[in-house]
């Protein structure tokens, strides 16, 4: 089931389209579950990507690829643009590459030093229950 997600996923990147968007849960069940529905493939879109993402929404699980054949036709597939005269793709492709992990980084950043950050106020608190705790303590032994 995953591969299917993961195919409807990528047709939806690709496509730039909801590939179920105007069917009910109960449409969606009757005509993709049980009459086997898919959304169209481009033929713009490589033929070896259309044969996997066809695959990858067989009806038969077990015809169904893993995701070793998935990944294998993937990274193909952007050796063959990297090595191509479409160094523009290349380029773009880096591009937002470098942005994405620039962005992980910073939020990881920002997650560590806001935990940090709560961890402090909280050790803060902390101490002053304890101080007060304390003080209440020795009220009462007066």
């Amino acid at each position: 089931a995953d591969v299917f997600s993961f195919a409807t996923l990528a047709w939806h990147v690709l496509e730039l389209k909801f590939p179920f968007e105007s069917l009910s849960a109960m449409r969606y069940i009757e005509v993709v579950c049980k009459e086997n529905w898919r959304p169209p493939l481009s033929t713009k879109w490589p033929a070896l990507l259309r044969s996997v993402l066809k695959d990858s929404w067989d009806a038969n699980l077990a015809n169904r690829p893993d995701f070793t054949r998935v990944g294998f036709v993937i990274r193909g597939m952007i050796k063959q643009m990297a090595d191509s005269d479409r160094s523009d793709i290349h380029d773009r492709s880096v591009h937002m590459i470098d942005r994405s992990n620039r962005s992980l980084h910073s939020r990881l950043r920002r997650m560590r030093s806001n935990s940090r950050g709560a961890e402090s106020s909280m050790d803060h608190s902390n101490s002053n229950h304890f101080r007060r705790h304390r003080r209440e303590a020795a009220d009462e032994s007066i």
